[in-house]
């Protein structure tokens, strides 16, 4: 609605006042585990559930994600590969980036903030990848009864880090986190006769890695807490390649959780502290919460990696002005 004032979790009255809207016009703000009612009789009719079951009000998908992976201490962070790609971080201030590159909301955990950064195409460029250019990995992958992925990583696997040079722009529906832009395109750089499909394929992998780093340097500019590691979640970190790809390009240890329900996970925990069986959602995290297993990253990986998100990072800005002009042209 742009009608919130974020840094004082409330309906901001001087923008309603200039926009002749009343403040009665809009629903009462709750934190996210705070009791907002209780179950009606027609609702309990049909679900068997009792009137008397609280409801709590949660958080929006981000939020209670970011509850699901135990982002709810200073320094924690999210990286999440779905559809679109998120990199969550957890504040307990206002901290905004002063050139809108991030998302700062109020957190669904009570009296905290979330800076977020989203990519539009994360786990979208490797599906259009393998809609597009691997026909072939999807019939073999029929023919084993297993996910075409696991054949596109597999394959990913035989080409050096780096692509041999081969580097992907994953702004195949423009972009939204570091650059706003409808106009952005996805691009393959530095392609020549040596390249083969293994390597597109690694290279997309790459480019969208690359992408949910922007997030995580922006972050650090803004001097934004960040800790020693990450907790990953999504499609995406089901593979360990793909793992081990985003600590060497993060430079910091992955993590995975046992559980991977993400938003539904969250809205329980902050359901539990909103009933009473933990007194707040840290506690509850701390609690609840189990780690699967680690990804360390390899320094020698490291440095290679560094050279090419060089290159990465300076093709945009050379190609924001073509990307508009091509757009444009009918």
């Amino acid at each position: 609605t742009s009608l919130f004032d974020v840094k004082n979790r409330k309906w901001s009255e001087e923008i309603l006042e200039k926009l002749q809207i009343p403040l009665e016009f809009l629903p009462k703000v709750y934190e996210g585990t705070e009791i907002t009612g209780y179950i009606k009789k027609d609702i309990a009719k049909l679900t068997g559930l009792s009137e008397k079951t609280p409801v709590v009000a949660g958080g929006g998908d981000q939020a209670a994600g970011g509850v699901g992976n135990g982002i709810v201490e200073e320094g924690n962070v999210s990286v999440t590969i779905g559809t679109s790609g998120v990199v969550f971080a957890h504040s307990e201030k206002v901290v905004i980036d002063p050139l809108g590159r991030l998302h700062t909301f109020c957190h669904a955990v009570p009296g905290k903030w979330h800076l977020m950064g989203v990519m539009l195409s994360a786990g979208g460029s490797f599906r259009w990848l393998r809609d597009t250019l691997c026909e072939e990995e999807k019939k073999d992958a029929k023919k084993k009864k297993i996910d075409p992925y696991e054949i596109m990583t597999e394959k990913a696997k035989s080409v050096p880090i780096g692509s041999e040079g081969l580097i992907f722009l994953p702004y195949l529906t423009g972009e939204r986190c570091p650059y706003p832009d409808p106009y952005a395109r996805g691009v393959f750089f530095g392609l020549s006769l040596k390249h083969t499909k293994e390597h597109i394929i690694r290279s997309v992998m790459e480019g969208i890695t690359f992408g949910l780093r922007d997030s995580i340097e922006i972050m650090k500019e803004i001097n934004l807490p960040i800790g020693e590691k990450f907790i990953v979640s999504g499609g995406g970190v089901k593979s360990d390649f793909w793992c081990q790809m985003m600590a060497d390009i993060f430079g910091k240890k992955v993590v995975r959780l046992i559980c991977q329900e993400g938003a539904s996970f969250g809205a329980a925990i902050l359901a539990s502290v909103g009933t009473g069986f933990y007194n707040d959602v840290k506690s509850a995290c701390r609690k609840i919460i189990k780690e699967k297993d680690e990804f360390d990253f390899n320094k020698e990986n490291i440095k290679i990696y560094e050279k090419f998100y060089g290159i990465y990072k300076k093709l945009y800005p050379s190609l924001k002005n073509l990307f508009t002009e091509s757009v444009k042209i009918r």
